[in-house]
């Protein structure tokens, strides 16, 4: 009887197993209109000045102690639970003083796994409740229990109206992580009005791929966003792209890095690849990305410009600027710009 009792359980377990391995495949993200659940009514009308803020926030888990096994690193889950609460409250902190019209985070997360059961999307969004809050998730575990489980996305929070939201989806990426789970990649398209002109603010908030093999699905990605992008400039909109490309957006070397380890595949931003009048909007002085290979430690991790603009033909840039913040709670830097929308 306990022998077959055992036997019962352990068929059991492998179907179970076998049933989360084969949906965590196969899940599919939502995309369409993402709504804000409440809205708050203090929101104000875009101008033909416009200030983004992008920041890719690593879950809260990837501050300057961490490393990482997928990027040569040692560990899964290298921060404590106190650590990343501690990172949590200061990512909000910082966020809640910035006067952005818009801000683009990638790698927002609920609670879970990687999260050691600390709601980082939930700190924000309590520190950001004079914004809308929007959140889309790329990457959401399903027949798991709650403590395995893995829900991260990219969030948008703003102090402007936001007529519409919406997610669209990239090529896909042929990479699994923990055996089972993908990550799937797109942006969440932003339509702001400009005034009483007809126009808007088109701005894109983007996560490319970055452990593509071969590279191929980084290009049809990019491709795709591109394509999308000059639709909406050829109808007469102001279009900002905002985010991590997990390219290298610029050669110049900011001081201190030397190379990015070949798990990264970071690559340089194809040439040619944007159309005439199509421009970079860079702080070319400051790294935005440091490799999780080891702790950080200034002038040994490599690092990388990876996060920042790209601009349509009637955009002009004002300025812009990356917070060098020592890779305190993440893996990269936050990068604001402001622009301005011209004829």
């Amino acid at each position: 009887m306990i022998l077959t009792l055992l036997s019962v359980i352990l068929i059991g377990a492998a179907i179970y197993c076998r049933a989360v391995f084969v949906a965590n495949r196969r899940t599919s993200p939502y995309v369409g209109p993402i709504h804000s659940p409440t809205p708050p009514t203090n929101l104000h009308a875009a101008s033909e000045t416009l200030t983004v803020l992008t920041w890719n926030i690593g879950y809260g888990a990837l501050g300057k102690d961490a490393d990482s096994i997928v990027d040569k690193g040692r560990s899964m889950r290298a921060l404590s639970s106190m650590d990343i609460t501690l990172a949590a409250q200061r990512i909000a902190q910082r966020l809640a003083g910035q006067s952005a019209d818009l801000i683009c985070l990638q790698e927002s997360a609920n609670a879970g796994f990687l999260t050691r059961g600390v709601g980082l999307r939930d700190t924000i969004e309590a520190a950001l409740s004079n914004r809308q809050n929007l959140f889309w998730a790329d990457m959401k575990s399903v027949l798991v229990p709650q403590y395995l489980k893995i829900e991260h996305g990219m969030s948008v929070h703003a102090r402007v109206n936001i007529k519409s939201c919406e997610a669209v989806l990239f090529p896909k990426d042929s990479t699994y992580f923990f055996g089972g789970l993908t990550k799937h990649y797109g942006s969440l398209i932003n339509r702001i009005s400009i005034g009483e002109t007809g126009r808007d603010w088109v701005v894109f908030n983007i996560h490319l791929s970055a452990f593509d093999p071969d590279i191929r699905t980084r290009m049809g990605q990019l491709e795709k966003l591109l394509q999308l992008a000059q639709h909406e400039y050829d109808q007469g909109h102001c279009v900002v792209i905002a985010g991590d490309w997990n390219m290298r957006l610029t050669a110049t070397d900011p001081g201190q890095h030397t190379g990015v380890p070949e798990k990264l595949q970071v690559i340089n931003f194809p040439e040619n690849s944007l159309n005439e009048g199509w421009s970079f909007a860079l702080d070319t002085k400051t790294p935005t990305v440091r490799s999780l290979n080891a702790p950080y430690v200034a002038g040994k991790n490599a690092t990388a410009i990876i996060d920042g603009f790209v601009c349509s033909p009637n955009v002009v840039v004002k300025s812009v600027s990356t917070a060098d913040l020592g890779f305190a709670d993440t893996d990269h830097h936050p990068v604001t710009g402001c622009f301005q929308a011209s004829t």
